[in-house]
């Protein structure tokens, strides 16, 4: 059976076609990057009331507050800073429970409060 006249016109450019999309396909790699974050679990029996972080480079007066009422056995995940920070976990009565500091994450830390 004879092939159509168009079918056979559409042969090399169908073949160009498919090494233009694989050659596209190849060069463009989508990079993604997971933000730094820290999973913070409250083993303790106080629930932590407020949890402060600041970068590194910012002075003391400068913590935000990144999380509120973490009650005991209890996780959050809160995203942070990228690079190094500083956190601060306060009680109701605004005692330190816990803290961390110069602290460098990868994409993800754990933090186990006790």
């Amino acid at each position: 059976m004879p092939v159509p006249r168009t079918l056979s016109l559409l042969k090399p450019c169908g073949v160009f076609f498919l090494l233009l999309m694989f050659v596209v396909s190849c060069s463009h790699q989508i990079v993604a990057e997971d933000q730094d974050s820290i999973l913070l679990r409250n083993r303790g029996s106080r629930t932590i009331h407020t949890l402060l972080v600041k970068p590194c480079t910012k002075p003391y007066e400068e913590f935000a507050e990144m999380a509120r009422d973490i009650k005991p056995g209890s996780t959050q995940l809160i995203m942070l800073y990228p690079g190094c920070f500083d956190a601060d976990a306060l009680d109701k009565n605004g005692e330190l429970m816990a803290t961390q500091y110069k602290l460098r994450v990868p994409p993800q830390l754990r933090w186990e409060v006790h």
